[in-house]
């Protein structure tokens, strides 16, 4: 457990905010250090899930203040561990994601391709016949292009941070939700402008 949480806060350290807006800081910080904490709890706890392959899809839709992006992530596999804290319960849902990225203005590519794996984590709570949950993950992207629009982000290797609630029925099959995403460099290389998304989800699990 020791060594577990060496790795994790060095990941937080190295993956922790490039500088950012007042407003979107809090979300930042939430979005890594609860994505890590989900993750070490997920390890510590792991024999308790119940995994199944169920295939399930995701549209996004997101918007910052000079870039907009339409996403569509895919995943193969649901582990749900129903109860870790009183009614609380948790859900592992790895999502690789595809998006195009449309700049409105600046000097770099008009639009840019991204590529993501992310490992997200859900704590649940019931309530009734729908489920509320809060939604982390922190995971590697890959950009087509370095330079979008206005934005000078060095490499195409980036990492996203995201963070977002949503509500479902009781039987996962049909959700929607609200999303903040993070991508940057991790400061690996300068200048590492952030990209900061706001937007809405939908997801559809079947059966």
């Amino acid at each position: 457990m020791k060594r577990s949480a060496v790795v994790l806060c060095v990941l937080g350290l190295l993956l922790g905010p490039a500088p950012a807006r007042a407003q979107e800081k809090p979300l930042l910080l939430a979005a890594i250090w609860g994505s890590l904490a989900s993750y070490g709890l997920a390890a510590f706890q792991h024999e308790d899930f119940q995994c199944r392959a169920r295939p399930g899809y995701e549209v996004q839709v997101l918007s910052d203040r000079e870039l907009t992006a339409f996403a569509a992530g895919l995943s193969f596999v649901d582990c749900e561990h129903p109860r870790w804290l009183g009614p609380l319960g948790m859900r592992f849902d790895p999502l690789l994601v595809g998006a195009h990225w449309t700049a409105r203005s600046g000097d770099g590519a008009d639009f840019a391709l991204e590529l993501a794996a992310l490992p997200r984590v859900q704590h649940v709570l019931p309530l009734g016949p729908v489920v509320l949950d809060l939604q982390l993950a922190v995971g590697p992207a890959f950009l087509s292009e370095p330079d979008v629009g206005t934005r000078r982000k060095s490499t195409r290797l980036q990492f996203s941070d995201e963070i977002g609630i949503g509500l479902s029925d009781e039987g996962g099959r049909l959700r929607v939700g609200w999303v903040f995403r993070h991508l940057s460099n991790a400061n690996l290389v300068r200048p590492n402008n952030r990209v900061d998304f706001y937007g809405a989800s939908l997801d559809v699990r079947w059966p």
